[in-house]
């Protein structure tokens, strides 16, 4: 998923290359795509299986890129193969991706975060990158009920995961829940090296001695939460746009809004525990301590 540290964990891979080589791995260039200043994840490639907000590739230029990827994989002969996009996590017809990667044996890793959490970043990105006209009501609030309704996004993590169960096994697709022991080590600095340790860990494969010393690169941080919702008004403001009573929290998931939300999805949280991690007494995500 997106804005789980996705981007750091991607640095490592792409940055680290020449060492995953020589380990028997291989990230590939192929069907690589712009991600701030670096070229780290598979973008094309998720494009052309119509993964993506921009319009999906032609079957023929899916078939061209599969035949790249196929060259690429011939000249470095791995034992293993690793792609990484986020736009897999969009509602999309999984045909096709289904399709490219018949006969390969397939392993999904699937990092989850607590909607709170999840909604205050993307709510800091869509600030930051989105052109214009906001396409939601002002506020952190109204992002909020905009992007429940949005079409192209699994709210519910549960369909998420049926949705890629539908095509592959499911003892195949590991989900891991984005905790505190994953973002921040002993000493309680940069979030990012564990996650990579847990990762090489979820595919059974050693971590790499390079990974274990990468210095990584951070692309996408976001601003606080002040700063993001006065970024949001200021916009509104020298847009000429009625702005009302614009409420500004202190802490973005302490809005009653996305604590809402977390409510609504403890059902699915508990799905998930017990159908994906054979946890029947206990969630995916707590909700203690949530009210409204």
């Amino acid at each position: 998923m997106n804005k789980t540290g996705s981007t750091s964990l991607q640095n490592a891979l792409y940055w680290g290359r020449a060492g995953l080589l020589s380990a028997g791995m291989l990230y590939p260039e192929t069907g690589c795509g712009l991600s701030g200043t670096s070229m780290i994840f598979q973008y094309e490639l998720s494009r052309m299986l119509g993964y993506s907000n921009t319009p999906a590739g032609s079957e023929g230029d899916a078939g061209k890129l599969k035949a790249d990827l196929e060259n690429e994989i011939t000249a470095h002969n791995p034992n293993l193969l690793l792609l990484s996009s986020e736009y897999f996590c969009l509602r999309r017809d999984i045909s096709r991706l289904q399709q490219f990667l018949a006969g390969h044996e397939l392993t999904v890793v699937v990092y989850l975060r607590r909607h709170d959490y999840w909604y205050a970043s993307l709510y800091a990105q869509a600030v930051a990158s989105i052109p214009g006209a906001f396409p939601w009501s002002p506020g952190f609030a109204g992002y909020v009920d905009w992007l429940a309704r949005h079409p192209d996004h699994f709210h519910s993590y549960g369909a998420l995961l049926d949705h890629w169960r539908a095509a592959f096994p499911a003892a195949n697709i590991v989900v891991r829940p984005l905790t505190h022991d994953l973002h921040r080590n002993e000493a309680g600095k940069s979030e990012t090296l564990n996650m990579v340790h847990d990762f090489f860990l979820q595919i059974s494969t050693p971590l790499p001695e390079h990974l274990a010393h990468i210095e990584l690169r951070r692309d996408n941080r976001s601003a606080g939460p002040v700063q993001v919702q006065e970024a949001e008004l200021n916009r509104r403001v020298q847009r000429g746009e009625a702005v009302g009573d614009f409420e500004i929290f202190p802490q973005l998931v302490e809005a009653e809004a996305v604590q809402r939300v977390i409510l609504t999805q403890a059902a699915d949280y508990a799905y998930i525990a017990e159908k994906y991690l054979g946890q029947t007494m206990q969630p995916l995500f707590s909700t203690a301590g949530v009210t409204v």
